[in-house]
């Protein structure tokens, strides 16, 4: 038996949404391709200031919750998450069946009804939260791990927006799936997130920003050890400055590169294959009512790429996604509207061809997978 992550999703600190869980039942639903006997969870309250209080966790494969197993902390049911902390629960015995999905129903609430320790995801093929407010809102669960005799893969997925909101990183794991790599998700995502500096600047979501990438990688990524690691970071040094923040945080060529060594390096020092995948382009785009587009930008992110494509495993998302008669902008397939993020329609496909590519290199051997049920 070997325990695996079959869900990850990195928090970050969304105190702007002013989020009240008291009364609040939080019900996920996860998709995962693997079978088990024993399970636990993480529960992340990071970002928070006060206890986090755990008054019931149920997890059930049957839809009506009808045959569900209690979540426990040192055998006790209700149990709190301290502030700023996060904690795996007891390993608790729950027979998931091959692909079975698994469903959460939980029952937090702290002294202030208040939480900041969070995701907004747009996708929800991987998880799907009942609570919608903001996109498929999710507190409190931050991982589930299963013990299993399956040799699944687990894949991270580092970045910022494009990685957060899910559609081209739900579509990779469904499509090595479907081609018998049975790969689970780990999403390291975070909106707004930057590869050279702390969210920073004018806009209200700031906070949510997080700290830089290069600071947050080890902690976030690595140090959760897993098979692959798939990276799309950068674009925002180079969108949020002269905009949403001060032009001076723009960074050069020389600087950017620097900095994703730093990640390379890291990868390379815990043996984990690292594919870094080309920034797409964002012309058009705009930030609190500018152009978040210069020429000057253009020739950073051109010259990066083309550094980018000189590392080993790198993938050309770029020339997937980029419009054929304007290289500066995104393709209106894979385009939401607002000239920077991916569309579902265009995630999901760029998840198919990132998928392919994965299975090109021959990172993670089918052969060496087991089928073997628990």
């Amino acid at each position: 038996m070997m325990k695996k992550i079959i869900w990850h999703q990195v928090f970050s600190n969304y105190q702007v949404l002013n989020f009240s869980p008291n009364g609040r039942k939080l019900r996920l639903r996860i998709k995962q391709p693997l079978s088990g006997k024993r399970l636990a969870l993480e529960l992340c309250n990071r970002y928070d200031s006060f206890d986090l209080n755990v008054e019931s966790i149920k997890i059930s494969s049957d839809p009506g919750n009808q045959q569900s197993s209690v979540i426990t902390l040192d055998n006790r049911p209700q149990f709190i998450v301290p502030a700023g902390a996060t904690l795996w629960t007891d390993d608790i015995d729950f027979t998931v069946t091959k692909g079975a999905d698994i469903l959460i129903e939980a029952l937090f609430s702290n002294e202030i009804n208040r939480v900041s320790s969070s995701a907004n995801l747009l996708s929800d093929q991987v998880v799907h939260s009942n609570i919608r407010e903001t996109n498929n809102f999710i507190f409190g669960i931050t991982s589930v791990a299963l013990e299993t005799e399956v040799d699944a893969k687990v894949i991270a997925f580092f970045g910022d927006s494009l990685t957060n909101q899910g559609y081209f990183s739900d579509s990779v794991i469904d499509n090595l799936n479907k081609r018998g790599l049975v790969a689970t998700s780990f999403n390291a995502g975070i909106s707004g997130n930057r590869l050279t500096c702390a969210g920073s600047g004018i806009s209200r979501w700031k906070d949510s920003f997080g700290v830089a990438g290069i600071n947050r990688f080890q902690v976030d990524v690595v140090d959760q050890k897993p098979d692959l690691i798939v990276s799309l970071i950068g674009l925002n040094d180079l969108f949020h400055p002269g905009t949403g923040s001060p032009l001076s945080e723009l960074p050069t060529k020389e600087e950017l590169i620097k900095h994703y060594k730093v990640l390379i390096n890291l990868a390379n020092k815990a043996d984990i294959p690292f594919v870094p995948l080309t920034l797409p382009p964002f012309n058009y785009s705009y930030n609190q009512g500018k152009p978040s587009w210069t020429e000057e930008k253009e020739a950073i992110r051109t010259a990066f790429n083309q550094w980018l494509m000189t590392q080993e495993n790198t993938i050309d998302i770029n020339d997937m996604v980029r419009d054929p008669s304007d290289k500066t902008r995104l393709a209106s397939a894979f385009d939401s509207g607002d000239h920077l993020h991916f569309s579902q329609t265009g995630g999901e496909f760029l998840g198919k061809a990132v998928a392919e590519k994965i299975l090109y290199l021959s990172l993670l051997s089918i052969d060496r997978l087991s089928t073997k049920n628990c």
